[in-house]
């Protein structure tokens, strides 16, 4: 792949390892050569450069089927790939403030872009939110999203007692 993004930048690349030299010039020709032993043995060093004023798409280098999000597949939820699932204690800096809610809701409506299903806001493990976090997570997506809009694309689970109190109270102003 770094091959691939020093040709499409037209730069170069030039890997030594155990006196092995593998080199990529500008003009896009590979050349392998055998140097001397570099001193104190198992170094590898990696140089390339690109030319910063070419933009490069990944996607021409890797091709659209061969980017992986780690990210967004490591929050797939199980029971259905479709759903991504967010865990509010995981995800969450804290439940007592709006800017934490806020910071948590940003990555909520970001999920919706790789969700072909819906949103899972996961509670398990919290016992309680503060009405400001409620009131900046489910208020706010509910105002955005209308309900109906926001029941087709969020669900809440592992909800406590204490937590479905707070958001009951902010969604019934």
């Amino acid at each position: 792949m770094l091959n691939e993004t020093v040709r499409a930048g037209r730069g170069s690349l030039e890997i030594t390892a155990d006196g092995v030299q593998y080199s990529l010039g500008i003009c896009g020709g590979a050349t392998f050569s055998l140097r001397s032993k570099i001193p104190g043995g198992g170094t590898t060093l990696v140089d390339f450069q690109l030319k910063a004023t070419d933009s490069i798409s990944l996607e021409d280098i890797v091709g659209e089927s061969g980017m992986v999000d780690l990210w967004a597949e490591a929050h797939e939820d199980a029971a259905d790939e479709r759903d991504m699932r967010l865990s509010v204690k995981k995800e969450s800096a804290g439940l007592g403030s709006r800017f934490d809610a806020e910071q948590f809701r940003m990555l909520v409506e970001n999920c919706l872009v790789e969700a072909d299903g819906k949103v899972i806001i996961d509670f398990e493990g919290v016992e309680s939110i503060s009405l400001s976090f409620a009131d900046e997570l489910i208020r706010k997506l509910v105002s955005k999203y209308g309900l109906i809009g926001f029941m087709q694309r969020f669900r809440m689970e592992n909800l406590s007692r204490e937590c479905a109190a707070a958001i009951n109270a902010v969604t019934k102003q």
